[in-house]
């Protein structure tokens, strides 16, 4: 890929990851965002209806899937909003929320890959789980689409993966809506199990895509997780398989739940420490915010509590 010289850049300030814009270097307008060095998302700036990872082209399958016309969409991670661009451009008038825990690589992104003219996109710097009902509030209490994209592996954070969390989703959720959750994994795929148990846990209708060798449990990749408050059918899936990236596979409820067996699903901390620690990052930003040392109490800052953090909103 050929690299700019002096490719945008920013350091986030929660993370101290450096994020950077570059050319992807196929001769077209397609740019890469990086995140600490490592690829995070594509953007073609000439057709962003143009989606090259081929977990987002699964999710993309699913969006066109939903019934015609604007729909109601969050992205929990959003990176360079590849999906939600894709929406902006497919399905004309939705209104989304995009939520990042980083809000200033929204701003950062949307200043050098601009969206596409006419998107109805609000923005929230805040916690996935913090933001979630906040980001529904907005699009008038229920969705037809989430996008849970905030997995990398096991690591990923823990209050992100439980079932109290998914249940939260589910409740935004319209009748016919989807949960789309991007899982990051490697063999023998035992994060990915356990997030399949939370989700055929919760909901009624579970499936899984993925390329087809993924289902071996011998390759790291990626797998989509898709869920709705009402069973989802085999000839659905099937039709969301055959629109590709190939080769392409999907489990229904009964072989998810098969492929997953063995593997608990994660539940929530009951001593909720999560909060806590969310609480301090606020506090942290706040300082960053005023141009305070974020390691140095503030405590007339620190008493506050403003609730979500919402961006700049466009319409």
């Amino acid at each position: 890929m050929a690299e700019r010289k002096n490719p945008p850049s920013i350091r986030l300030p929660l993370s101290g990851t450096v994020a950077s814009i570059e050319p992807d270097g196929w001769g077209g307008d397609g740019h890469v965002l990086f995140l600490g060095g490592a690829e995070q998302s594509h953007v073609d700036l000439t057709d962003q209806t143009r989606i090259v990872y081929e977990y987002l082209y699964r999710i993309s399958n699913v969006i066109d899937a939903l019934p015609a016309g604007p729909i109601r969409a969050i992205h929990l991670g959003a990176g360079a909003m590849t999906l939600a661009r894709y929406i902006a451009v497919t399905r004309p008038g939705s209104p989304q929320v995009a939520v990042d825990i980083e809000g200033g690589l929204l701003s950062f992104v949307e200043t050098h890959l601009p969206l596409p003219e006419d998107t109805v996109l609000q923005r929230i710097g805040d916690d996935a789980r913090i933001a979630a009902g906040f980001a529904a509030h907005l699009l008038g209490g229920r969705v037809d689409v989430v996008v849970l994209d905030v997995f990398a592996d096991a690591d990923a954070p823990a209050h992100l993966t439980t079932t109290g969390f998914y249940r939260e989703l589910a409740a935004l959720l319209d009748d016919g809506g989807v949960l789309a959750v991007n899982v990051g994994d490697d063999p023998p795929l035992t994060f990915f199990r356990g997030q399949a148990a939370a989700l055929l846990e919760v909901f009624d209708g579970a499936l899984a895509l993925a390329e087809a060798p993924m289902f071996s449990g011998r390759h790291a990749g990626n797998l989509v997780l898709i869920a709705s408050r009402r069973p989802l059918t085999r000839d659905w899936l099937d039709a969301v398989v055959a629109g590709g990236p190939h080769p392409a596979a999907g489990l229904d409820r009964d072989e998810l739940a098969a492929f997953a067996a063995g593997v608990p699903a994660p539940s929530d901390d009951p001593d909720q420490r999560w909060l806590a620690a969310n609480a301090e990052r606020r506090r942290r930003l706040r300082r960053l915010t005023h141009g305070l040392d974020p390691d140095v109490p503030a405590p007339d800052l620190d008493e506050e509590d403003p609730g979500p953090l919402p961006g700049p909103t466009a319409g």
